[in-house]
């Protein structure tokens, strides 16, 4: 049985991941492997594994987890309209396509205007959450 299948649904596993994060990251490694052996594009295990990584001194490897977790988010329909509003300068568009709705889902994004930085959202993300599309093009 796979420790993904042990631990139930990606929530738990995902919660499970994080736990042994601190004191256990080769634990937390293995954990999102198992998460991504079953959904290589799944953003939370990619940066799980990032920070696991980089917590046992495999710096490279971690950039390499965050990268893929970049490439996979560029592709979500939210965080690539909101790019394209940011980039025509219509944040309050972009604002209103990653806050959370009723489906439970929420994002967040970084806007460079002007030199200035300006955070929108519940819950921060890194910078390039949602500039990832911008990068792709």
């Amino acid at each position: 049985m796979s420790t993904a299948e042990h631990y139930g649904p990606l929530e738990v596993a995902l919660a499970n991941g994080r736990r042994l994060l601190e004191k256990e990251p080769e634990a937390a490694v293995e954990q999102a492997r198992e998460i991504l052996a079953r959904d290589e594009e799944n953003r939370q295990a990619l940066r799980l594994l990032a920070r696991a990584l980089r917590r046992l001194g495999r710096h490279a490897e971690g950039s390499d987890a965050e990268l893929s977790a970049i490439k996979a988010a560029s592709n979500e329909p939210a965080l690539v309209g909101a790019a394209q509003a940011i980039q025509a300068g219509n944040l309050n568009q972009a604002e209103h396509l990653v806050r959370p709705d009723e489906s439970g889902h929420s994002h967040s994004f970084t806007a460079v205007t002007g030199g200035a930085i300006t955070r929108s959202a519940s819950t921060l993300r890194p910078p390039w959450y949602a500039l990832c599309y911008i990068m792709k093009s």
